[in-house]
């Protein structure tokens, strides 16, 4: 809601990569006062220090041999 308690239209908006949005969600927290810009560059590189860790540790290739778990001479399938 803006100062007369109007609702805000809701606009939708595109980013051509991540960081753009980052730097634009970033930048809007040091407008609305609750962050200083060190705060944003450090969110920004902490995020995606903590991105990098979970792509290279927890999105590993599924061991093919394994994956299909199901036994095709179950009768109930």
């Amino acid at each position: 809601k803006d100062n007369q308690g109007n609702v805000r239209p809701l606009i939708p908006r595109t980013f051509a990569n991540l960081s753009q949005a980052e730097e634009e969600n970033g930048q809007s927290r040091i407008y609305l006062g609750i962050h200083w810009s060190f705060d944003k560059t450090g969110g920004i590189t902490q995020g995606n220090n903590i991105a990098n860790f979970v792509y290279g540790h927890a999105l590993q290739p599924l061991d093919t041999t394994t994956a299909n778990n199901f036994d095709t001479t179950d009768s109930d399938i």
